[in-house]
């Protein structure tokens, strides 16, 4: 992310095969970290920021209209590679240990890519910009949440790719003001959870969104480019389960669903217990037919479990870090709790990465609850590393209300 200042701008919105643009002068804040304010009553089809009552141009409707605003179309995205291709830098000086890192023409192609498949799914990209110059802007898109076996949250939230302000118009409020678009879009199109990620490390960022109400929720870890280590672990029998098992191992992933509730209580509500076990159940029966479900001790009295999956194809991770074509995720660790302290993590840990090797995987990521210290020091003494940390609101419109809160700004 990156700061913002100055003055007059406006807002276009890439959206569809169109783009909207609220056009006219918007001044923002007369000083700096304090964010513009939307007030007062505006006329139909026509926002209202600050002094000023801006109109939007309406595309195919007359002005007074309440139809998609346009201007331009999605080709228009190439006007904000520069902020990106910054960003990346950002990112790669914020943490350089996390290299090696993606060249920044790749970055670009891969985020590209990403703002395209997010418009084409009703997302939208809104470009802050003062005579045609661009100044910021913020990609967002709705999609399904992705911890449906731990949150009671809704099905939907509102997914916030990137938000970044140049550099050189710092403290001057166009970060919050971007920030409310992301609370009228979710408004829009009737979400309230929203979900943002940042570089591990990006502590300005961290504090930026936790004064819009973000709360930390989950971190990946990453190991890319070289095997799981043969860690020094329980000398326990380590065997691949069969898919007649996965029932048998419903009392080792309650446990950890009742532990995330334990180390994250300001996360929840939380789902029940069986509607955890009804979203895992089928992972882990994939995961057996696979090959990829990893049993501690006997069938018939498991020590711990390992859920695996390998995922050809993915990209999640291309616009930042250079990946294989294969990638593998740990989406479950589990040992019983009268056998921790003896080191199964740490064997399952190396029998998962015997497993991958041996079919040519060299890229593998594990995710951790924000509040799972215990998880994350295990898995980064197999040399995962933390990179991407995860945040979520679950209400949104939670801004700034008062001079006394750290000020909001964007990096």
């Amino acid at each position: 992310m990156t700061t913002a200042s100055g003055c007059p701008w406006r807002l276009s919105s890439f959206r569809s095969n169109f783009a909207t643009r609220i056009v006219g002068s918007v001044p923002l804040c007369d000083h700096a970290s304090s964010s513009p304010r939307v007030r007062g009553t505006a006329p139909p089809g026509a926002v209202d920021v600050g002094r000023q009552t801006v109109h939007p141009r309406a595309c195919g409707e007359r002005p007074s209209g309440r139809g998609p605003w346009c201007a331009g179309n999605a080709d228009e995205l190439g006007r904000v590679e520069e902020l990106w291709r910054a960003l990346h830098r950002h990112h790669r000086s914020i943490n350089p240990d996390l290299g090696p890192f993606v060249s920044d023409d790749l970055s670009w192609e891969q985020r590209r890519k990403a703002y395209d498949r997010a418009i084409a799914t009703g997302g939208r990209v809104l470009v802050a910009e003062r005579g045609g110059e661009v100044l910021g802007y913020v990609a967002m898109r709705p999609r399904r949440m992705a911890w449906p076996a731990t949150f009671d949250a809704e099905a939907q939230w509102v997914d916030i790719l990137t938000l970044v302000v140049r550099a050189d118009m710092r403290k001057a409020g166009l970060c919050n003001r971007l920030m409310a678009a992301v609370d009228d879009f979710s408004s829009e199109i009737g979400v309230n959870a929203q979900h943002v990620g940042h570089v591990a490390g990006d502590d300005r960022a961290a504090v930026f969104y936790a004064c819009h109400g973000f709360q930390p929720a989950w971190m990946t870890l990453l190991r890319l480019g070289a095997p799981i280590p043969s860690l020094v672990g329980a000398d326990v029998p380590i065997e691949t389960a069969d898919p007649v098992e996965v029932l048998g191992v419903r009392e080792l992933w309650l446990p950890v669903h009742r532990h995330h509730q334990v180390v994250s209580p300001e996360l929840g509500p939380f789902v029940d217990d069986d509607t955890s076990w009804g979203v895992f159940l089928p992972i882990f029966e994939a995961a057996a037919r696979r090959g990829l479900l990893l049993r501690a001790g006997p069938a018939a009295a498991p020590l711990g479990i390992a859920v695996l999956d390998i995922a050809v194809g993915r990209d999640d991770f291309a616009d930042t870090w250079p990946t294989g074509n294969a990638v593998a995720e740990i989406d479950v660790m589990a040992v019983r709790a009268d056998a921790r302290g003896r080191g199964i993590g740490k064997a399952l840990l190396a029998a998962a990465g015997r497993l991958l090797e041996a079919r040519g995987v060299s890229d593998c990521c594990v995710g951790a609850i924000a509040g799972n210290a215990g998880a994350i020091r295990l898995f980064s003494s197999a040399g995962f590393r933390p990179a991407w940390a995860e945040m979520v609101r679950w209400t949104p419109g939670s801004r700034l209300k008062s001079s006394g809160m750290p000020q909001a700004r964007t990096w």
